[in-house]
């Protein structure tokens, strides 16, 4: 199961429905375990966000399916041009035919960017969030459009800094500038730009983490809808 941020009003949606789905036995469990999962996040939202980083100490991570499509490569391409050296954790795990000879073509590319020795790939972990939380900035740069950026809601809930693709669903969770950064998709240059420019600037990201994790908290109800439709599915699939 995936670990999900969702707090208040939003949160007592998901543990109603699953109420009214819990029919069978399987369910039941499914729904504790889910339910579960809401709560632990809520409390992570409301204990606070750690302080960033200095400069110098800045940590990126990338959350997501090491899959093409989630542009892991367009991270790297990104890092090569930059003039800060984050360490970045790209986490995630090669679950698919073709993921891990994906792995390895990144691995290679960080090789000679000059990059692998600031690079981890962790592969799959049992608590994505907490990497999320542990990092002072996020990055979402998908190739594709996403209609909807879970890792976007639960890293601003938690209080970091994202930068995310200006397409899709960041759109409507990221108010650029203010609440995170949106850089036009499948441009590494723009990228490296970005996080050159926020890595610089410890006031702005100070900021930005404060006002994210506001907006995280406070998730519009169309959003956690969205979210309570994507648990139900996976409680459905794992009761059959």
């Amino acid at each position: 199961a995936a670990s999900v941020l969702i707090s208040g009003v939003a949160g007592a949606i998901v543990v109603d429905r699953l109420k009214q789905q819990s029919t069978a036995r399987g369910a039941n469990r499914a729904a504790v375990a889910v339910t579960a999962l809401v709560l632990r996040g809520k409390r992570r939202v409301e204990a606070g966000a750690e302080p960033q980083r200095a400069p110098k100490n800045v940590q990126i991570a990338m959350i997501g399916r090491i899959t093409p499509w989630k542009g892991q490569d367009l991270l790297l391409r990104a890092l090569a041009q930059m003039e800060a050296e984050p360490r970045v954790r790209f986490v995630g795990g090669a679950h698919f035919d073709g993921d891990d000879a994906y792995l390895a073509e990144l691995e290679e590319l960080a090789r000679r960017l000059g990059i692998a020795e600031r690079v981890t790939f962790t592969g799959h972990v049992t608590d994505p969030l907490a990497e999320a939380a542990d990092a002072d900035i996020v990055v979402h740069y998908s190739r594709l459009t996403e209609p909807f950026g879970q890792v976007v809601a639960e890293a601003m809930a938690a209080g970091r800094v994202v930068v995310a693709a200006g397409a899709g669903g960041p759109t409507e969770l990221i108010d650029d500038g203010k609440t995170g950064v949106l850089v036009p998709p499948r441009r590494p240059d723009l990228l490296a730009i970005a996080l050159d420019t926020l890595i610089d600037d410890w006031e702005q990201r100070e900021q930005l983490s404060a006002a994210a994790r506001d907006r995280g908290r406070d998730l519009d109800l169309k959003t956690s809808a969205a979210i309570a439709d994507s648990l139900l599915a996976r409680v459905a699939r794992d009761v059959r």
